[in-house]
């Protein structure tokens, strides 16, 4: 019952996208299947099965008497839509058109990107100009000992103040087991990688100073020290090119719909939208009036 459903699935899904690809076929070797007069070939099932994996993202494979069964499926589907002339319904018409927009408008982008395709030149001018508008934030490199108690943070701050290493401290004491085998190394980080307290007092902090006061968080105290930062590093254009390209192509397209505008003779007319009335005055409400105390009523005097 369940290979049904999932078939049943894959074949509505399959009619949706794929429309009708199956043909008739001379070669009686290149024949998979026939259904009444109509032939699918080695051809259709290659083409089928390339789509149906992208259905499943590339993770679905189904066998090949899978496949056939699905497009045997389709046929008769198709096959008994044009017996009761569905094709030619108003419906049916109308789809077909809006189809046929959609993949002639889709045909002719791939053709302008064909005819001018990018330069990696004109990538990584399209690269620089983005890169330029990004504000990147600081990131900061900085290590750190973390204790349960306040006095325990106070007393490491004292021992720096007499010259004790700072990752000596960390190693020995920092309940951060994972940085402290690193002398409390935290690496590279951005302020919205850590907690609220530590990110605020690392801004603080300039290179190469530590906290004179313990920072509370969460996790305990800590004392950290501050031994650089820098801007973001934005990735390199190799790392990004695809990504470039496609946003490269879509100003391209931009600018394609932009040409085309020039040579056309575009008449807009939306509807005219209902004008709102201005709201009328309104009567202001009368104030309510004050309540008439009685001469011998206590008055409650203030609370202190």
């Amino acid at each position: 019952m369940q290979r049904k459903t999932i078939l049943s699935q894959a074949i509505l899904s399959a009619c949706l996208i794929l429309g009708t690809s199956q043909s008739f076929a001379e070669d009686k070797n290149d024949m998979v299947a026939k259904v009444n007069d109509r032939t699918i070939t080695q051809t259709d099932l290659a083409d089928y099965e390339k789509i149906r994996s992208k259905q499943g993202g590339g993770n679905v494979h189904p066998d090949k008497q899978t496949l056939v069964d699905e497009m045997v499926d389709r046929e008769l589907l198709f096959q008994d839509a044009i017996k009761k002339g569905l094709d030619k319904t108003p419906d049916f018409t109308k789809e077909m058109d809006t189809l046929r927009f959609n993949v002639l408008a889709k045909a002719a982008m791939q053709d302008y990107l064909k005819n001018t395709p990018a330069t990696d030149e004109q990538l990584k001018s399209h690269y620089d100009k983005v890169i330029a508008k990004v504000n990147f934030p600081m990131e900061y490199k900085a290590r750190h000992i973390l204790v349960d108690k306040e006095e325990d943070a106070k007393t490491i701050i004292a021992e720096l103040g007499k010259g004790k290493d700072f990752s000596e401290i960390a190693k020995a004491q920092s309940k951060d087991t994972a940085s402290a085998k690193e002398g409390g190394d935290l690496g590279w980080f951005r302020a919205e990688q850590m907690v609220k307290e530590f990110s605020e007092a690392a801004a603080k902090l300039e290179k190469g100073k530590y906290t004179l006061e313990p920072v509370k968080s969460q996790f305990g105290f800590h004392v950290l020290i501050l031994d650089d930062s820098r801007k973001m590093q934005p990735p390199t254009f190799d790392s990004v090119k695809e990504k470039v390209k496609g946003s490269y192509q879509n100003e391209q397209m931009m600018n394609y719909a932009a040409d085309l505008k020039k040579n056309a003779k575009i008449d807009i007319k939306l509807p005219a939208e209902p004008v709102k009335e201005p709201a009328k005055d309104v009567a202001p409400v009368e104030a309510p009036k004050p309540v008439e105390q009685k001469p011998d009523a206590p008055v409650e005097q203030p609370k202190k």
